[in-house]
C-alpha cells in the first residue's frame, strides 16, 4: 500500500468519528485492582468513537498504586488526553466504597455517540 492510500485510508476511517470534543471525569481513590481495565475500557470507547477526547482522573488521596496505573495506561493513547488532577485530602465520593462500581455499571448502560454505536460492551 503506497503512502497516498493509507493517508486516504486514515482520513475515511477519522471521518466516520464524532467530531465533537469528549471529556469524561473519573473519581479514583484506592483503585488499583481495577483501574487499568477500566481505563482502558474508557479510552477504547473514546478513540473509537471521537476524534480528539480527554479523560480526567480525579485521584482523591489514594494510598495506593492507582495513580502510577493511569499514568502507565496514559502513555499508549492516541488521541485522548489523560489528565490526573490530586486533591490534597481525601473528600470522598458520597456513595462509599460502591461509588466507583455504580458509575462503570451507570457508564456501561447509558453511553451513547450521536451514532448509535452500542456503547461499551
Amino acid at each position: 500500500m503506497t503512502g497516498l492510500q493509507n493517508e486516504v485510508r486514515k482520513r475515511d476511517y477519522m471521518s466516520d468519528k464524532e467530531k465533537n470534543f469528549m471529556s469524561a471525569v473519573l473519581y479514583v481513590h484506592n483503585d488499583e485492582a481495577r483501574i487499568g481495565d477500566f481505563l482502558h475500557m474508557v479510552v477504547e470507547v473514546l478513540e473509537d468513537h471521537f476524534e480528539h477526547a480527554e479523560i480526567i482522573c480525579v485521584n482523591d488521596c489514594s494510598q495506593d498504586n492507582s495513580v502510577d496505573i493511569v499514568r502507565k495506561v496514559s502513555t499508549g493513547v492516541k488521541n485522548t488526553t489523560v489528565t490526573v488532577l490530586n486533591m490534597s485530602y481525601e473528600r470522598g465520593d458520597g456513595s462509599g466504597d460502591r461509588g466507583f462500581c455504580a458509575r462503570v455499571r451507570c457508564l456501561r448502560a447509558g453511553f451513547r455517540t450521536g451514532k448509535d454505536h452500542g456503547g461499551i460492551p
